[in-house]
């Protein structure tokens, strides 16, 4: 689940990733606004620099023009000068509207391009920040992965399992079965490769699990079983309560019914209960509590309890 979870979260930031994937023209873009800012700054302050210069001649011409009138000593001559000055009022005018749009459009330009390079601090962070988170996201995968903690756990359980199943095993088999488990098997080519078998031996040697019969393999599969089971109880720090069998017995013949039950009976104490199925009539007195099952033609199935003493 934890594995389920961290590629989920992979793929949310691939996905974010692939949002940012224009990032790199943003900030050329951004970067070269940027660099044009000095010039853009230049340009404004000449212009200011430059519209005051007009206002001042502005205010020179206006000041003539109102001596000139006040005079009017030669009235041609004062016309004409008049006409001039009026003329270049109307450009100067002109010129300081003009000024005074390009001031503001620079004004502007300044402004976004700022923001543009806040934009880009902002962007270099958020990237910075899916680097950082996507590094974690690919420890984690790796830590929960197969070869990670999952594999650390197997390889520290084993050796318990083992240890237990065997103890189990001997009980079940007079002592004449035990099994290993193998993490690691050997190539021909060398080196090793994971693996996860299970070799049974007995008097006869090593074997596979198919070659042994059908009473062995189930004093095999019940000993692994438990001892697997009282594994995860030990790791929850809790206790198997029941141990149910259903119907192993008739795989095996007397002797292994014998060893199966005095190994129910010396594990028997580490459960509150242990319930075993069977229909074999030959069991029915090897137990002290048992639940007998039958069927009645009038009313169907019944059960008739027997404890310690009948």
């Amino acid at each position: 689940e934890l594995l389920a979870v961290d590629e989920q979260s992979l793929a949310r930031l691939d996905v974010e990733l692939a949002a940012l994937a224009d990032v790199p023209l943003r900030r050329q873009r951004i970067e070269e606004a940027a660099r044009r800012l000095p010039d853009e700054q230049q340009r404004a302050e000449g212009l200011t620099s430059r519209l005051e210069t007009r206002e001042r001649q502005l205010r020179e011409i206006l000041r003539e023009q109102e001596q000139l009138s006040e005079r009017l000593v030669d009235r041609d001559r004062l016309q004409d000068r008049h006409d001039e000055l009026a003329a270049a009022v109307g450009l100067a005018r002109q010129a300081l509207l003009l000024q005074r749009d390009q001031r503001v459009r620079l004004e502007d330009t300044v402004a976004r391009q700022r923001r543009q390079a806040e934009e880009l601090r902002a962007l270099r962070e958020q990237l910075k920040q899916a680097g950082r988170d996507r590094t974690v996201a690919e420890h984690l995968a790796a830590a929960y992965g197969r070869d990670g903690i999952p594999a650390l756990i197997i390889e520290n359980a084993v050796p318990e399992i083992e240890k237990e199943a065997n103890r189990l095993l001997q009980l079940l088999s007079g002592d004449r079965m035990q099994l290993a488990i193998r993490l690691q098997k050997p190539l021909q080519s060398g080196g090793e490769r994971e693996t996860l078998e299970i070799e049974i031996s007995d008097e006869l040697g090593t074997r596979s699990y198919e070659n042994y019969s059908g009473g062995e393999a189930f004093r095999v599969n019940f000993a692994l079983r438990l001892a697997l089971s009282q594994l995860l109880a030990k790791r929850v720090q809790a206790r198997l309560r029941t141990l149910i069998i259903d119907e192993g017995f008739g795989t095996q013949d007397d002797e292994g019914i014998d060893q199966l039950v005095e190994a129910l009976h010396l594990v028997r104490d580490d459960f509150d209960l242990i319930l075993v199925v069977t229909h074999l009539v030959a069991l029915k007195d090897r137990f002290p509590s048992r639940v007998e099952i039958y069927k009645d033609p009038s009313s169907g199935s019944n059960f008739t309890l027997f404890g310690p003493a009948g």
